[in-house]
């Protein structure tokens, strides 16, 4: 397993690894935007760009504040409109669509941040155009987190299936193995296990425990 320091600077990692796709737009938009040098079409792509840079950057900082920061270490319930806002802005900058299957009532904050991470595990392999189902449901005395990637490309990559088991990938702890033995660490804080199976659709990543009452 891996130390916290090393956690914690591999996730700060992958995360700025995130950050720099949007910025890097923001900042070509402002280059050519406010260029006098440039013609009306090409000022006007940057504004196109300066907007979906900045759409980008408050998406991703938002989700990854409640996934991966401190915003949700409680049991309290957690406020399913505002999760859903969360998850529909993350999305609408990825090239796969979210099928939100989440029951109204009864997800806590931790179970919320569990699924949070399952997503961002599940949304990596999707090609575009295809589908991440998102779903948590009671089953009986206990819970159920499910999240489905339709239309990818085959099972998950080794490095991805490694961090899940909690098994160091064999090229180390890159950003495609960090986020999935995050993903199970935090899972095992609340007691659930994560287990991966196969459908014709796509691989499914699941977590079963039990209940939390805040």
């Amino acid at each position: 397993m891996i130390d916290s320091s090393k956690l914690a600077s591999y996730l700060a990692s992958r995360i700025f690894h995130d950050l720099v796709s949007p910025l890097t737009a923001l900042m070509n938009g402002c280059s050519l935007a406010f260029d006098d040098d440039m013609g009306m079409s090409m000022r006007a792509e940057g504004e196109k760009l300066i907007k979906e840079g900045v759409q980008g950057i408050e998406a991703k900082i938002q989700f990854m504040r409640f996934a991966v920061g401190s915003q949700a270490l409680t049991d309290d319930l957690a406020d399913i409109h505002a999760a859903k806002l969360l998850f529909d802005k993350i999305f609408s900058i990825h090239k796969s669509r979210l099928d939100w299957r989440v029951e109204p009532i009864g997800v806590t904050n931790l179970q919320m941040r569990v699924l949070m991470n399952m997503t961002l595990v599940m949304m990596e392999p999707v090609a575009r155009s295809g589908v991440v189902t998102v779903s948590a449901r009671r089953e009986g005395a206990g819970f159920c987190l499910e999240v489905s990637a339709a239309g990818s490309p085959g099972e998950l990559k080794r490095e991805v299936l490694e961090g899940l088991a909690g098994r160091q990938p064999e090229g180390g702890w890159g950003r495609g193995g960090i986020q999935p033995l995050f993903t199970r660490l935090i899972a095992e804080e609340i007691g659930y296990a994560l287990q991966v199976r196969s459908s014709e659709a796509g691989p499914v990543l699941f977590a079963r425990g039990p209940a939390i009452s805040p």
